[in-house]
């Protein structure tokens, strides 16, 4: 069952109307009829005394910030602003301030591709009656919020909400493998679950979101394929040191679902639980797989055990250096015994060299002595 993949949320008119507010002449703006009459009051507000300009926080010329102007921008080294570019973000912030809107996670990257680098940063919702925060980027004197985008009738789609809390966690990277870096944004829900966003230029006039991630444990790159390319791996909770991977692939065109594997979670538990014939069946493997060899064994059924014995069995398993189980399809009955089927992922070493396999895996589980056992295992090569 795919869960990574998820609608994000759009952040509200008011929200852009005041981020925008007292920004450059030349800065996207919204238009004036679509404003609530409140925040069109708010437009002509001036900054609250005391806000300090961008060259005042990171100096104009000074090689490195000190420690409160480092804190002040980002919790990330952020590279000493040529004086132009200063002066273009103190204009920025100018209409934000006065509403008490700082913005954070303050960094310089080339996210267009032109060769010159912009100012990439988050701000807070929260001064403006919202929750969470959403991204910009300021290149010269033109302001893109991150995921604002109009369609084909001009109706403004309002922009991307990229965490409900104020976590920093942005890099610029190509992770599509175009040439073009991508922004990717990490954040938090308020119950603790993480997203990732990811944006793209449209070497047009916007930075769409090209894609966005949901899971209760984490999201991850990992180039699994070792292509050079990362996948996407959205981590879910399943049971006591258990966690479900569901793993998305870039083909060119977009982010499509390709499978989702057991794995041990980060917080490791020293016997895995077996309580459902599920339990059992996912946890032999993850034993095999953190090389927990006897309670592997144990799994098995007194007949299987009968067949191979332990010694046998490590022989066996000796060669694999790596295996993946597939989710399980919700099985079928046969009197006691219920009939699992999955894909296995299998890596091992053959004259020196690894070598992987799948599997289309058929178990059969069922009760001994109360507890659950794997009857019996069939597994048939389809590929790699």
């Amino acid at each position: 069952m795919m869960r990574s993949h998820f609608t994000p949320r759009r952040l509200t008119r008011l929200a852009i109307v005041v981020v925008f507010a007292g920004m450059l002449a030349g800065c996207q703006v919204s238009p004036t009829d679509l404003i609530p009459p409140l925040a069109r009051s708010l437009e002509s507000a001036t900054p609250s005394a005391g806000a300090g300009t961008i060259a005042e926080q990171v100096g104009a010329v000074p090689a490195e910030p000190t420690a409160t102007e480092e804190r002040a921008l980002s919790s990330q080294a952020m590279p000493t602003p040529a004086p132009m570019s200063a002066q273009a973000m103190n204009a920025f912030l100018s209409g934000p301030r006065a509403f008490g809107v700082e913005p954070f996670c303050l960094q310089l990257a080339d996210t267009d591709g032109d060769g010159e680098r912009e100012w990439l940063g988050l701000f807070e919702l929260v001064p403006l009656g919202g929750t969470g925060a959403a991204g910009f980027v300021l290149d010269g004197d033109q302001m893109y919020l991150l995921g604002r985008t109009a369609d084909m009738q001009g109706q403004d789609n309002s922009g991307t909400l990229v965490s409900e809390l104020p976590v920093c966690q942005v890099r610029v990277q190509d992770v599509t493998g175009d040439g073009l870096v991508e922004i990717l944004v990490h954040g938090l829900n308020q119950a603790g679950q993480h997203q990732l966003s990811i944006f793209s230029w449209n070497r047009s006039d916007a930075y769409p979101l090209l894609a966005s991630f949901g899971g209760d444990a984490g999201v991850e790159l990992m180039d699994l394929d070792r292509d050079g390319l990362p996948e996407i791996v959205t981590v879910q909770n399943l049971w006591d040191g258990v966690v479900l991977q569901e793993i998305s692939r870039w083909d060119g065109v977009a982010y499509r679902f390709e499978r989702s594997v057991y794995a041990l979670a980060s917080d490791a538990v020293e016997v895995l639980p077996a309580d459902t014939p599920e339990q059992c069946l996912v946890s032999y493997y993850l034993n095999l797989e953190r090389r927990d060899y006897r309670s592997a064994y144990e799994m098995l059924s007194a007949e299987m055990q009968a067949r191979q014995d332990y010694k046998a069995f490590l022989l066996s398993v000796a060669g694999v250096r790596d295996l993946w189980l597939g989710e399980v399809s919700p099985p079928a009955q046969e009197g006691d015994v219920l009939v699992f089927q999955a894909p296995l992922w299998m890596e091992a070493v053959e004259n020196g060299r690894p070598i992987r396999r799948a599997f289309r895996g058929e178990w059969r589980v069922g009760q001994e002595q109360g507890a659950w056992k794997i009857l019996s295992i069939s597994l048939h090569a389809f590929g790699s």
